[in-house]
């Protein structure tokens, strides 16, 4: 796992109109999160979801970097590296969030625990402010 991500030059779509995951609609299946693909724009499910079709979708194509497209939320998530490097607000990209760290390893596990990875975030980002000293800045917004 990297410390950095080094596919944000790869983003080549950043938002869509499709309202659930292509892959449950095919198959009359329901889904938890959706993600979209910021290389092709494939909207797919999370790991929440039963078929995780987010993941499925990179590991069939290889495009490394999927965004949040729920209300509230995003981050971006790059499977190769493994971080998080950087959100996307009011169509714009910027790099990884100040004062988090860029493993988003949970403590002590030598694997990505999937509840933090994509569903998980704001518990996680929540234990990380608990826990921060005072003056350090977090570049997030925590909503509802």
């Amino acid at each position: 796992m990297a410390d950095t991500c080094t596919h944000m030059n790869q983003i080549k779509t950043t938002s869509t109109h499709k309202k659930g995951c292509e892959d449950c609609l095919k198959i009359g299946d329901t889904w938890v999160h959706l993600r979209l693909c910021l290389t092709c724009g494939h909207v797919a499910c999370c790991d929440s979801s039963k078929n995780k079709h987010a993941t499925k979708h990179y590991h069939a194509t290889k495009h490394p970097l999927v965004r949040s497209i729920e209300p509230g939320e995003s981050w971006i998530w790059c499977y190769v590296d493994e971080v998080m490097p950087g959100n996307y607000r009011a169509g714009r990209y910027s790099l990884a969030m100040r004062g988090l760290p860029q493993n988003r390893r949970h403590p002590g596990s030598p694997a990505v625990v999937p509840d933090v990875r994509p569903c998980g975030l704001r518990r996680f980002v929540e234990e990380q402010v608990r826990s921060s000293r005072a003056g350090r800045e977090l570049d997030i917004v925590l909503r509802g």
